[in-house]
C-alpha cells in the first residue's frame, strides 16, 4: 500500500481532517483589447490565454490600476471543457513600479557591487604608489651618502671610488622604472575615479517607487484539462471624452449654392495609470458617474416674516459691508448641460448612444488629449445676415441648417471656416434630429449696417399734475453690396416698464416688425427682410417715456 494512501485511511480512522492539495495560483499576463469611454470615467476589458490542468487554480489579474471600482469588476471567457468560476477577489496591492530612469534593486546592487570593486584596485594602487615612494626615498638618501660629512660616532661603510660609481650607477638605472610605476599608478587611479563618478551618478537616480495597484484573484475549478480565455472587465474614474467640432462652410455663388460640412471628433483624456495600446474604442454618451436616482424633495412652507430687530452695532456694519461682501462673493457655478442620450451613432441602444471608431487605437495615459474622428455630415444650410446695430452697427453671416435622420450632436466646441478662412470659434448646443439652429461665421463686411439718433428731447406734459417725458427716435439703414439677394434678421427693441407709474408709448414703428418679445426676451423686436442686390433698408424706431416729475428714471442697462 502507497505511503500517501496509507496515512488518508489512518486520519480517517482517527477522525481527522485530511490535507488537500492546495489550488495551483497562475499569474496571468493580459492585455487590454477594448475600452469604452463616458463622459466621465471608462470601462476596460482585459483579456488572458489559460491553459490548465484538471482540479482547483487561483488565476490572478496583477497589473490592473489602482482606480478600478471593485464593484465593477466582471468576469467571462470561453475554455475548450468545463470551467467553473468559484470566486473573484479584488485588493489593492503595493508593487514596485520603475519610472522612465529609475534603476529596480538588482540593477543598484550591481553598480555597488562595480563601484566596490573599483574602490578595491585603486586601494592597491594606492600600495604600490606608497612602495615606489619608498623605494624612491632610501635610494635618494644612498645618493646622498658620498656627500656626508664624517665625524666621530658616526659609522659606515668605507667604498672605494669604483664602488660608489657602481652605487650611483644602480640608482640612476633604478630611479627612471621607480617614477614610471609611480606615473602610471596615478593615471590607472584617474580612470577608476572617473568610472566611480560615472556609476555614482547612476546610483543617485530615485529607486523604483511603490505604487499602488488591483489584484484580481479568480478560483477556477476544471473537470478535465482546459484551454481558453479569460475577460476581466472593469471601470475605471480618471477617463474622459468630448466632442469638437469642425464645420466648414462654403458660400456659393450663382452657379453653386452654399454647402456646409460638420466634422465631428471626440477628444479623449485618460490618466488611469494604463496605456490603451492598439484597442478597440467606443464612446458612450452614458453617465455612469452621475447618480443613480432622482434626488428628494421635501415639504415646503409659508409663514409671515417677523419683523427684524433694530439693529445693533455689529448689524449696522453688517448691512453697510453688505454690498461690498455681496460682490467679493464668488458667483454661483452653472448648471452642466445635459448631454442627449440618442442620435446617430454605429450603434444605437434605448439610453445611449456608442460611436465605434474605427480601426485600432492607442491612447497613452498621460495630460495631453488624443483627438479622433467620428464621421462627416454634409448639410445644406440657408445663410442670412443677422445685426444688432444698437449694439454693434455691423452685419453678421450665419448658416441656418436642420439635422435630417437620425443624425444627433452633442454640445461640445466648433472651429469655423468659411471658404477655407479659420474665422473663429463656437459652441454647437444640444441639437436631436430634426432641430434648426444658426450657426455664426463673422462679420459680413458686403453688408452696412449704419445706427443713427434721430431725435433725444426731454420736456414736460399736463397742466395741473406735471410729469417729465423722454421721446427718442432712431433710424437703421442697411444696404447690400452682394451681387445677390439677401436674408437679413434685424433685432432691437424698446423699453419695458417695470412700474406702474411709467408710460412707455410707441411712436414709430416702420416697417412693422416680424416678431415680438425675441426668444422669450419682453420688449426685443426682430424683423426678417429680404435684400435685393444693391437695396437699401431703413428701419425707424420712435417711443416717449413718462414718469412722474418728482421722480428720476433709469434705463438699465443703459445706452440710446
Amino acid at each position: 500500500m502507497p505511503v500517501r494512501l496509507a496515512l488518508i485511511i489512518g486520519l480517517l480512522l482517527l477522525g481527522l481532517p485530511v490535507p488537500m492539495a492546495a489550488a495551483a495560483e497562475v499569474s496571468l499576463s493580459s492585455t487590454i483589447d477594448a475600452v469604452t469611454v463616458f463622459p466621465r470615467g471608462a470601462e476596460v476589458r482585459r483579456s488572458a490565454e489559460i491553459a490548465l490542468e484538471a482540479g482547483a487554480h487561483v488565476v490572478v489579474f496583477p497589473d490592473l490600476p489602482a482606480g478600478v471600482a471593485r464593484d465593477s469588476v466582471r468576469l467571462a471567457g470561453e475554455a475548450s471543457g468545463r470551467l467553473a468560476i468559484g470566486s473573484v477577489d479584488v485588493r489593492r496591492v503595493k508593487v514596485l513600479e520603475a519610472e522612465e530612469g529609475a534603476l529596480d534593486q538588482a540593477a543598484r546592487k550591481a553598480l555597488e557591487d562595480r563601484i566596490e570593486a573599483l574602490r578595491d584596485e585603486r586601494a592597491r594602487l594606492d600600495a604600490v604608489i606608497r612602495s615606489a615612494e619608498t623605494q624612491r626615498t632610501l635610494l635618494e638618501n644612498l645618493a646622498r651618502l658620498p656627500t656626508r660629512p664624517s665625524g666621530p660616532g658616526r659609522d659606515g661603510v668605507a667604498l672605494t671610488a669604483e664602488g660608489w660609481a657602481k652605487v650611483l650607477d644602480m640608482i640612476g638605472a633604478r630611479m627612471p622604472d621607480i617614477g614610471k610605476r609611480v606615473l602610471d599608478a596615478r593615471i590607472a587611479q584617474r580612470g577608476l575615479d572617473r568610472q566611480i563618478a560615472d556609476l555614482r551618478k547612476q546610483l543617485e537616480q530615485k529607486p523604483p517607487r511603490r505604487e499602488l495597484r488591483t489584484e484580481v484573484r479568480v478560483h477556477l475549478d476544471a473537470s478535465t484539462p482546459v484551454k481558453g480565455r479569460l475577460v476581466v472587465t472593469y471601470h475605471v474614474a480618471n477617463a474622459s471624452w468630448a466632442p469638437v467640432y469642425e464645420a466648414r462652410l462654403r458660400t456659393g455663388d450663382k452657379a453653386a449654392a452654399p454647402s456646409l460640412v460638420l466634422v465631428r471628433r471626440a477628444r479623449i483624456n485618460q490618466r488611469t495609470g494604463e496605456d490603451w495600446r492598439n484597442v478597440a474604442l467606443t464612446l458612450s454618451t452614458a453617465r455612469p458617474l452621475e447618480g443613480t436616482s432622482a434626488p428628494d424633495i421635501g415639504t415646503q412652507t409659508v409663514t409671515f416674516r417677523k419683523p427684524p430687530p433694530p439693529p445693533g452695532p455689529r448689524t449696522a456694519f453688517k448691512r453697510r459691508m453688505a454690498p461690498a461682501m455681496e460682490a467679493a462673493r464668488p458667483a454661483p457655478l452653472a448648471a452642466p448641460e445635459p448631454i442627449a442620450e440618442r442620435g446617430a451613432t454605429v450603434r444605437n441602444a434605448p439610453f445611449q448612444a456608442l460611436y465605434r471608431i474605427p480601426g485600432r487605437q492607442s491612447v497613452p495615459t498621460v495630460k495631453e488629449a488624443k483627438t479622433v474622428r467620428i464621421d462627416t455630415i454634409t448639410l445644406t444650410p440657408v445663410l442670412k445676415v443677422r445685426t444688432v446695430p444698437r449694439r454693434v452697427p455691423k452685419a453678421y453671416l450665419y448658416a441656418a441648417f436642420s439635422l435630417k435622420g437620425d443624425v444627433a450632436l452633442l454640445p461640445g466646441r466648433v472651429a469655423l471656416f468659411r471658404d477655407g478662412v479659420f474665422v473663429g470659434r463656437g459652441r454647437l448646443p444640444v441639437l436631436a434630429a430634426g432641430e434648426e439652429h444658426d450657426l455664426g461665421f463673422g462679420i459680413d463686411d458686403r453688408v452696412r449696417v449704419k445706427f443713427t439718433t434721430v431725435k433725444r428731447e426731454r420736456g414736460k406734459s399736463g397742466i395741473l399734475t406735471s410729469s417729465r417725458t423722454d421721446e427718442r427716435r432712431f433710424r437703421i439703414t442697411i444696404v447690400n453690396r452682394h451681387a445677390r439677394a439677401i436674408l437679413l434678421e434685424l433685432r432691437d427693441r424698446i423699453p419695458v416698464s417695470e412700474e406702474q407709474e411709467i408710460e412707455v408709448a410707441t411712436l414709430e414703428l416702420t416697417p412693422a416688425p416680424s416678431k415680438r418679445d425675441v426668444d422669450g426676451k419682453r420688449g426685443v423686436l426682430g424683423w426678417a427682410l429680404t435684400l435685393e442686390p444693391g437695396a437699401k433698408q431703413e428701419v425707424r424706431i420712435g417711443y416717449r417715456l413718462t414718469w412722474p416729475k418728482d421722480k428720476e428714471i433709469r434705463l438699465h442697462p443703459p445706452g440710446p
